[in-house]
């Protein structure tokens, strides 16, 4: 439940088809970020969808009225606003009084008919408009919250860190990904909340890993150059790795506008823009595009959906990944470069310690400002800076590849199977 973006989420059931013994997955209105419909196949991965009816979707009768009515004076609840409304002759409010209570007390119903068949109800990004249905998820009933990143780095305001801290407070576990978001967390809504923390990471499919290690011996990556016009003699940086201008597109090129001609002549950048518009302006993609011709780059904006296929090809064609969003949990576009042997630049802020740990070589910008810096020692160091990459592979793999996380996984559901009644 929650933010079931497809491929994150279908990943993720499969993950737990294959590990946890006599699991049943079912998903609540998953969709596709790139705004396509699912087919049936894709959708195949789950043994059952369902959708989460909201209040607008709720028609009121009279006899809802009337039995909301009678609750309310029969309850007293809301009764001294209720009556003073009545005798002030206040009708619509009145109205509006009992049509909220039978709106509240028909959805709940729903979701109680709709959860009671459940052991499990795993919430997805922490976010206040995904939470709220827990509290209809039956006391006896396991409940779990995945925080994803944004929903604890973004989210803020009094109402909407009440809603969460209720939602917590409903929930059996809280799932985390890297030491620096539990401390985070714990720090924001209370230590109290300490023994609920578990660790796992969603992690990197093994079988994408390998499609991606047998896609790089085949040699067709020159197939992506050559698509796009890219020169093979062209150092090629990829951007951030969707449409959301939290990326810090403009940010880049205009840092980046600082490098020496010179070194500007021999770079070439990718913008992976297929997901994410949604929440921005129409323009913004030419916004992009008006920045790297001002400031003299060549460029490639990708703003449609590409085969997994080509996408390798994007990634074992790049010899740079810039990754300077403005929060980030471990995205796997970002370890999928590190895998593909792309020296990435990571943003100094970003939870990463993990990473550092398992000794990934990547780079650190502290701020976007020292990017043109950081980028022209690079490509002047270019083939010694790729050899430092070549462990990068196996290290991922290590830690981040499903078979490891899928191990995770089983780990917590033992856990979870015995609060299971």
């Amino acid at each position: 439940m929650g933010h079931c973006s497809y491929y994150t989420i279908a990943n993720y059931a499969e993950m737990l088809k294959q590990n946890v013994e006599g699991v049943k997955v079912t998903v609540a209105d998953p969709f596709n970020p790139s705004g396509k419909a699912l087919s049936e196949k894709e959708l195949g991965v789950f043994d059952r969808v369902i959708h989460i009816p909201s209040k607008r979707e709720i028609k009121i009768g009279i006899n809802d009225r009337i039995k909301s009515a009678g609750v309310i004076i029969k309850n007293k609840i809301g009764l001294r606003d209720f009556l003073f409304n009545m005798i002030s002759f206040r009708f619509k409010k009145v109205r509006y009084t009992i049509d909220s209570f039978a709106e509240n007390s028909i959805h709940g119903k729903m979701l109680n008919e709709l959860f009671r068949d459940y052991d499990v109800f795993h919430f997805h990004y922490a976010a206040p408009c995904y939470l709220y249905p827990i509290k209809y998820v039956p006391e006896n009933k396991v409940k779990i919250i995945s925080i994803w990143g944004s929903d604890l780095f973004q989210t803020s305001g009094i109402k909407n860190y009440s809603d969460q801290l209720s939602a917590f407070e409903l929930s059996d576990f809280i799932i985390v990904n890297t030491l620096e978001k539990r401390e985070i967390f714990l720090s924001k809504f209370g230590r109290v909340f300490a023994d609920k923390i578990r660790f796992a990471n969603f992690g990197v499919s093994e079988c994408k890993l390998a499609r991606m290690e047998s896609f790089q011996k085949s040699g067709n990556a020159k197939e992506f150059k050559k698509k796009y016009g890219i020169r093979d003699e062209k150092a090629v940086i990829i951007i951030g790795y969707n449409a959301s201008s939290k990326q810090n597109h403009l940010a880049i090129i205009k840092a980046m506008n600082g490098i020496d001609a010179a070194i500007k002549a021999r770079l070439h950048l990718i913008f992976p823009l297929t997901y994410g518009f949604s929440i921005e302006r129409e323009d913004y993609i030419m916004q992009i595009k008006n920045a790297c011709s001002g400031a003299g780059f060549d460029f490639t904006i990708i703003d449609d959906y590409i085969p997994e296929e080509e996408y390798f090809g994007m990634l074992y064609s790049c010899d740079i990944k810039i990754n300077l969003r403005e929060t980030d949990s471990m995205n796997s576009a970002m370890l999928e470069s590190a895998f593909a042997g792309n020296i990435l630049i990571n943003g100094a802020w970003h939870p990463y310690g993990i990473l550092r740990r398992l000794g990934v070589y990547c780079r650190e910008a502290v701020n976007i400002e020292e990017l043109d810096k950081l980028v022209s020692e690079i490509v002047n160091n270019l083939k010694n800076e790729k050899s430092k990459t070549a462990p990068n592979a196996e290290l991922i793999r290590s830690y981040f590849s499903s078979v490891n996380t899928g191990m995770q996984w089983k780990k917590f559901f033992d856990e979870v199977r015995r609060l299971v009644k």
